[in-house]
């Protein structure tokens, strides 16, 4: 992963904890009246900052002689490069305010093996890129196909 995206998980982590620690121990010390949304906004921050420590710090994308495999410390894929039928870029788009998410997403020539979608902010050198866009393009196949009526028909 990018490491700004890695301090951005460190740091919500470090603010969730130094938060919690001051709000716990000015209530123990007697220096504060019980808010429990000052413990909530706390808990939030930390298991936040928790949750993307562990995820960025751990997912991987490693590319084998037969297979490009994603793992986190959720869950784990594995797509044969004979099974790759072709690529996408995609955009998500995170609502009036938000930013927006790239994605790069290798698609499977066989249903029962998963589609391998993993966010942009891997630190891919040319040698990827170069092998990714000489994938098919699906979006590019997609716009160039006939459009088909609910009949089948063209």
């Amino acid at each position: 992963m990018q490491h700004w995206l890695m301090v951005l998980a460190l740091s919500f982590l470090a603010v969730g904890s130094l938060f919690l620690f001051t709000e716990i121990r000015n209530l123990l010390l007697g220096e504060l009246e019980w808010k429990p949304m000052n413990i909530f906004v706390g808990v939030v921050f930390f298991a936040v900052g928790l949750f993307l420590t562990i995820r960025f710090y751990s997912s991987r994308v490693t590319f084998t002689s037969d297979a490009v495999e994603q793992s986190n410390i959720f869950n784990s894929k594995r797509l044969p490069y004979s099974a790759i039928r072709g690529r996408r870029e995609y955009v998500v788009r995170g609502g009036e305010d938000g930013g927006e998410t790239r994605y790069l997403k290798l698609e499977s020539n066989d249903d029962r093996l998963p589609a391998l979608d993993f966010i942009k902010a891997y630190n891919f050198d040319d040698a990827f890129y170069s092998w990714f866009n000489r994938l098919p393009d699906l979006d590019e196949k997609n716009k160039t196909r006939p459009k088909t009526s609910n009949f089948g028909l063209v």
